[in-house]
């Protein structure tokens, strides 16, 4: 896994746990960082550029947003975060804060000014659930406070990838990239009126598991056992990790195949493998997975031990 990956996944735990990190509870030293303040529409989203807030990366969100949720912005080491209003509440608008730690673990608090709704028309749910690549997503967004029927499109940003928008609110698809996203939708009612939501969010890696977890081989007879790999977005590529080696006679392709014929004595061979998926985003994605090969000791020939 690439360092680059490592950031990424470890800004996206961060957040899925926003509110246990502990900070030491003293304001951010960088010039002009202690404080920030930003606006942003009714369910829309604005990006807090924090790039003179650190020297290599901020940290997690300490104390999340209540009325909205604050995500990581696209670069790494993440410099900066975006703040997406969910649409539901303070009632007429009004103020929202969260607390983003620096590199020193020092607190840089963002305040942050809602606007009123422009419009009675409001798009639901508030925010996605947690997309992985890999795994099919499926989430209808719907409308109300205005006149039916809806007609959603995209407005602005990008999906996340292998995801589509339907006219009727559905989004669908697989994820195929690990990456941060952030798009708007619009919905216009039956009279012409309209309103739009940010979205936001980074799309996790599917977890990956291998099967079977074992096999047994005998001593030499041909061999030949196919390694299925479930989660991400395959094809799924194997290779051999750290010290433990296969049977002489035996190889493991690329695609998960083992064969040959083995000649080594009886016995364990407990392997680790690498299994890194098709996804997109920064660098490759794999897991380490345990494989135990068993050597059998040939049957006797028929008649053998007689006397």
């Amino acid at each position: 896994m690439s360092h680059r990956t490592l950031a990424r996944l470890l800004a996206a735990l961060a957040l899925s746990l926003a509110g246990t990190a502990a900070a030491v509870d003293q304001p951010s030293t960088y010039p002009g960082c202690a404080t920030r303040s930003v606006t942003v529409p009714w369910g829309g989203s604005v990006e807090v550029d924090l790039k003179t807030c650190h020297s290599f990366g901020l940290g997690a969100v300490s104390q999340p947003p209540r009325h909205g949720t604050a995500t990581p912005g696209a670069n790494v080491p993440v410099d900066g975060y975006r703040y997406t209003h969910g649409g539901g509440a303070p009632a007429g608008g009004g103020r929202d804060q969260f607390v983003v730690l620096d590199d020193n673990s020092d607190t840089i608090t963002v305040s942050v000014s809602i606007q009123a709704p422009a419009s009675a028309l409001a798009i639901t749910p508030a925010a996605l659930p947690a997309l992985r690549t890999g795994q099919a997503a499926r989430v209808g967004l719907a409308a109300g406070g205005g006149r039916a029927p809806y007609t959603f499109r995209l407005a602005s940003g990008g999906l996340p990838a292998g995801l589509a928008l339907a006219a009727d609110g559905a989004l669908s698809g697989v994820p195929t990239s690990r990456a941060s996203f952030a798009f708007e939708v619009e919905v216009r009612d039956a009279a012409g009126a309209s309103t739009r939501r940010s979205f936001a969010g980074v799309v996790l890696p599917g977890a990956i598991s291998i099967t079977p977890a074992g096999a047994e081989a005998t001593r030499g007879q041909p061999f030949r056992q196919v390694l299925a790999a479930r989660g991400g977005v395959p094809p799924h590529h194997f290779r051999l990790e750290g010290a433990g080696r296969l049977p002489k006679g035996l190889v493991l392709s690329p695609e998960g195949v083992i064969s040959g014929t083995p000649v080594d004595p009886p016995g364990r061979y407990p392997l680790t493998l690498r299994v890194t998926d098709r996804s997109g985003g920064d660098g490759d994605y794999f897991e380490i997975e345990a494989f135990e090969l068993r050597v059998l000791a040939p049957p006797a020939p028929a008649g053998a031990g007689g006397g």
